[in-house]
């Protein structure tokens, strides 16, 4: 019976351990740290439309990883890739506002 009470202590620690600590929108933890509404906003584009193709963590998956993109391109040919596509990913100039497009092409150009 010791095991049971051992277990339910652990538990109980375990799930206190999780309680101090805000993830933020992009999986990071964030104590401490405000998001602004900008990022918030460029995230739940991002997880709406890329992260299928591209990973939650700009990883890559089908499509390629973002995660060094802004090194790679200018934030004026991230818009344009976007809006026109490249290889087998679609355009989204339909799909999204110009200001999201513009929003998510700063964003991805800042990752370096």
């Amino acid at each position: 019976m010791k095991w049971v009470k051992w277990t339910g202590v652990i538990v109980i620690a375990m799930a206190l351990a999780g309680c101090g600590s805000k993830a933020g929108t992009n999986g990071q933890e964030a104590s401490g740290s405000s998001v602004s509404k900008e990022e918030v906003e460029q995230n739940a584009v991002y997880k709406s439309n890329c992260l299928s193709c591209h990973g939650a963590q700009l990883e890559g998956n089908m499509g390629p990883a973002l995660s060094k993109i802004g090194s790679k391109h200018s934030k004026e040919n991230i818009v344009q890739i976007i809006e026109d596509g490249q290889g087998r990913m679609p355009g989204f100039k339909n799909r999204l506002k110009e200001d999201e497009i513009e929003s998510l092409a700063v964003w991805l150009a800042d990752k370096k």
